[in-house]
């Protein structure tokens, strides 16, 4: 694990957004724009909007009975969503003999994720995808069309496209909470938001909305019925599929998408597993299993399948009972059902035995004997990340943060991997192509003979190539040459007390053969035991260091005490990225010393030039929780001495200067060709510019900055990291460049020189890649420089000139914002 750390995830908060099951929050009826608008400059948002998974309902006087299904107003035309309303216009009909190629989430009514469709075999290319952003769905297939929900906050919706082009057939609102699961059948989509809705395959024409403000939990749609759950009113439903009319209704609190086999329905609930008679309603048994089933259950052939954090459960389909688990972390997930097979991901828990031959305990995918749970293989890729898996043809598809994987299944061999940019969800499979929803753009992933897309704007004409390229001024000091350091450091103690404290600061260079360390000591010389109560680790915590005087950034001083701790949590782009809040206390016995060094290196992220400061304060006690025998105390629950507490405070400073800035000769230069004119309604404009080329000493340099040009605070939401969170350019024949964040780098996070020079990780493959929102003030600004390199798997630099496109919306609008960046 590499050494270098920055701010905490306190500091620098990251949305991700995993590609297994999404877990509904609960629901606000709040204004999400407003409250964008109104919390800090770094709020966050989930994918269900800014409240993020834990927001409280606010009261409304909503009455949850029976409400009759609305039919629609108007039409929706292909550029305009549109709401359905009530009107007296006929509904539209039903087409009874439409096939649908992929009906729902996992391909069937029983979710088993295996479809007699086939898709690519031995190697992947993307054919298109769509501009769209945001949260996502699983994707369903008709007969000539794919549909798909996405969008940001108050710009959720389900578009429609051309399943063989990706051309955009129509698309139509859908309101606020878009669920991952939808539903294809008899001519009608089918989709949960607010409400539940039916729209017409053909043209999005709505049909019918039932269950207003009920917020169901996804649909699932079998033989002319739709069922869903609704946690908020606590119960299932089944509703005619063709008018939305109340079949019936139980009174379970659902929390997942219905599963359907053989008439019984199984869903979960908080405290449960239930079936219940897909026919009438009634209950047949319910369990209480050892962990909440958040993703949708499996059915099979006498038995239903469910995952948890600490198993994976088969119950008998007749009568709930247990018929094996198998222990491990699977939670959000759904296995995939084939002869007698079941596919899943996830990764063993703390005291199982590896399902791995090789003792591997990270996230895996496995295939299991569907009626004994034994392991059949397991496959443990360096970057997976469990998802919920489909199957056709023989070869298991699981998507894994940026990554769709492809695997023999029979023997686990990897058949191909594709790399993304965002999340990869849940997959559908048609016409010899895999469809994904990857960060709201549907994506289309065929076999080798098929023609690769590259993105492009295409609204954007690119300038010929500068003679003669300007640069904005700026400072830029990329750190080959090593920086100077002025490091000081002390301690005091309070006087009386029975120990020594030292703090003391060594080195005045750094450079990839020389660091700054911060060496702290403290001696018990007393005749008792002493201790002291901190945060992880031991023995003073996280040691980060704040930028004052005009300094912005901060830098994080390392021990391996972070690391064997086991307790903070880190990343190759972000350094340290959360510590789990733990109370720990360090004791010393008499005449014991406790020692630790806390070094700055070329290993440090965020180092830079400026003034960076530490402090913190201690108490040390003869008489804390865990000092002091049972000898010391009469049993009265009270010391017999009197308490004695001192304190120490210990401080660290260090003072980064570099040397001459560096200069090298010019290998490529960088222009902004273009720019995308962000949408009249949007609150912000866009500034993109070339601040220095590429050189033998490092890499070229660009800016990016959104401005709120409103006259009050405001709310955005984009795709990634900000101001700009797209990080990889293409090029028109298929080359890549790679954005690193200045502020967020290591010197040593580059390999190689000159035009061979890459980064030595892809930053959107070690955070989050999901979507988040951030309340901006009337005339703030928020800008950030961006390293350029070549991408490692098209190295070295070539010229030519990249795409970088990426998402954004506010309450009005939502848009598709980009630049054309040169290299020459």
């Amino acid at each position: 694990m590499p050494p270098g750390f920055t701010r905490l995830l306190a500091q620098t908060p990251v949305v991700a957004i995993g590609v297994f099951y999404w877990v509904r929050p609960l629901p606000s009826h709040m204004n999400r724009r407003r409250f964008c608008a109104i919390v800090g400059s770094s709020a966050l948002a989930g994918v269900a909007g800014c409240l993020g998974p834990f927001a409280e309902e606010e009261p409304t006087n909503d009455d949850p009975a029976d409400q009759e299904p609305t039919p629609p107003e108007s039409t929706p035309t292909e550029s305009t969503p549109t709401e359905s309303t009530p009107s007296e216009e006929p509904r539209p009909e039903p087409v009874l003999d439409y096939e649908p190629a992929w009906a729902g989430y996992q391909f069937d009514p029983a979710h088993t994720g295996h479809a007699a469709a086939a898709g690519p075999t031995t190697e992947s290319v993307v054919t298109w995808r769509t501009d769209t952003w945001g949260p996502t769905t699983a994707p369903v297939v008709g007969e000539e069309r794919a549909f798909f929900g996405t969008g940001f906050w108050d710009h959720e919706r389900l578009v429609a496209v051309d399943r063989d082009t990706g051309d955009r057939a129509w698309e139509v609102g859908v309101g606020h909470d878009i669920h991952p699961s939808i539903g294809v059948a008899d001519g009608f989509v089918y989709v949960a938001a607010e409400d539940l809705r039916a729209f017409t395959a053909e043209n999005g024409e709505a049909v019918w909305t039932a269950l207003q403000n009920a917020e169901p939990d996804g649909v699932t749609v079998t033989d002319g019925v739709a069922y869903t759950a609704s946690r908020d009113r606590e119960e299932v439903y089944a509703l005619d599929a063709h008018t939305g009319k109340e079949l019936w209704t139980a009174t379970v609190t659902g929390i997942t998408t219905p599963t359907v086999r053989d008439d019984v329905l199984f869903v979960s609930s908080y405290r449960g597993v239930h079936a219940l008679d897909a026919e009438s309603g009634e209950e047949y048994w319910a369990i209480e299993p050892q962990d909440t089933v958040r993703a949708p259950l499996t059915a099979g052939e006498g038995l239903v399948y469910g995952t948890h954090r600490e198993a994976l459960v088969a119950y008998d389909a007749d009568s709930g009972d247990r018929q094996w688990s198998q222990a491990g972390y699977f939670r959000g997930v759904s296995p995939a059902l084939v002869d007698g097979t079941l596919y899943v991901s996830g990764h063993p828990g703390e005291d199982d035995q590896s399902w791995h031959p090789d003792g591997r305990s990270g996230p895996q995918a496995l295939a299991l004997d569907a009626a004994t749970g034994e392991v059949e293989w397991t496959f443990a890729p360096e970057t997976f990340i469990r998802g919920s898996p489909v199957v056709a043809d023989g070869v298991v598809y699981v998507p894994s943060r940026n990554w769709l994987y492809a695997f023999d299944a029979e023997s686990g061999e990897l058949r191909w991997r594709q790399p993304f940019e965002w999340s990869v969800g849940t997959p559908a499979v048609a016409d010899g192509q895999v469809l994904a929803n990857v960060g709201g753009r549907l994506t289309a992933v065929a076999g080798p003979d098929a023609e690769p897309a590259h993105d492009s704007l295409d609204a954007l004409e690119p300038a010929p190539y500068p003679a003669a390229p300007e640069y904005r001024e700026t400072d830029f000091y990329f750190g080959t040459g090593g920086y100077e350091v002025t490091a000081t450091a002390d301690a005091t103690v309070d006087e009386g007390a029975p120990f020594d404290v030292s703090m003391d600061a060594s080195g005045d260079f750094i450079d990839e053969n020389n660091e700054v360390s911060f060496a702290f000591e403290l001696h018990n010389r007393s005749d008792q035991k002493i201790g002291y109560s901190h945060g992880a680790p031991a023995p003073l915590g996280v040691i980060t260091l704040g930028g004052v005087d005009g300094t912005g950034n901060r830098i994080t001083a390392w021990t391996d005490a972070y690391e064997e701790s086991g307790h903070v949590h880190d990343t190759p782009l972000r350094g340290v990225t959360m510590v789990d809040s733990i109370g720990l206390s360090t004791s010393i016995d008499p005449g014991e010393r406790i020692e630790e060094t806390y070094t700055l290196s070329t290993e440090t992220h965020e180092l830079q030039p400026g003034t960076y400061e530490f402090s913190k304060t201690v108490t040390v006690s003869t008489d804390g929780l865990g000092f002091g025998g049972d000898e010391e105390n009469d049993g009265d629950g009270e010391s017999d001495d009197e308490q004695s507490e001192w304190q120490f405070e210990v401080r660290m400073e260090a003072e980064i200067q570099q040397p001459a800035p560096e200069t090298g000769e010019t290998l490529f230069g960088l222009a902004i060709l273009d720019s995308v004119t962000p949408p009249e309604a949007f609150v912000g404009r866009f500034d993109v510019a070339a601040l220095a080329p590429v050189t033998d000493r490092h890499p070229g340099l660009i800016e990016i900055s959104l401005t709120n040009e409103s006259s009050d605070r405001d709310g955005i939401s984009s795709q990634g990291g900000w101001p700009f969170g797209s990080y990889v350019g293409e090029a028109p024949d298929g080359s890549r460049v790679v954005l690193l964040r200045e502020d967020m780098y290591a010197p040593t996070d580059v390999e190689g020189d000159g035009a061979a020079a890459t980064p030595a990780y892809l930053p959107h493959r070690q955070g989050g890649t999901g979507w988040s929102s951030h309340g901006v003030d009337a005339g703030e600004s928020l800008a950030a420089r961006y390293l350029v390199f070549a991408h490692p798997d098209d190295a070295p630099l070539s010229s030519g000139t990249y795409t970088f496109k990426n998402g954004y919306a506010d309450g009005d609008v939502e848009f598709t914002w980009g630049f054309l960046l040169a290299v020459f």
